[in-house]
């Protein structure tokens, strides 16, 4: 039975020991990547499962579902002050401002959308 496959209960296993494991397979990158990723995935089914403590550090980090805070007023102006009209930077943050495109859609725009959309009078 190889190293990495011997049954080790989950409280053994600590940071030292996944580091230890990626290093044993540094001579193959992608093994040591595909390494550290199941062991990402076992803990984090092991604590969908509860069968070990979530991880204090990712405690309070936002979440999808919470996103992210909008911008204040003051916010605004500092970005307007810094990027006057006429920048790429400044247009498309009037576009984002304006009509307020969903966040699905925002990495599609781009001048070809900015031509091919009907203006509104």
């Amino acid at each position: 039975m190889s190293v990495l496959a011997r049954a080790a209960p989950l409280s053994s296993i600590n940071k030292q020991v996944i580091i230890d494991g990626r290093e044993r397979c540094a001579a193959t990158p992608f093994r040591a990547r595909q390494f550290v990723d199941s062991m990402r995935a076992m803990f984090q089914w092991a604590v969908e499962k509860k069968l070990v403590p979530p991880d204090r550090r990712r405690r309070g980090q936002e979440t999808e579902e919470q996103g992210l805070p909008g911008l204040t007023d003051a916010d605004i102006a500092a970005f307007e002050l810094r990027w006057p009209r006429g920048t790429r930077q400044r247009v498309m943050f009037d576009i984002y401002c304006c009509i307020g495109p969903s966040a699905a859609m925002q990495p599609g725009l781009g001048r070809s959308t900015l031509l091919t959309t009907p203006s509104i009078d």
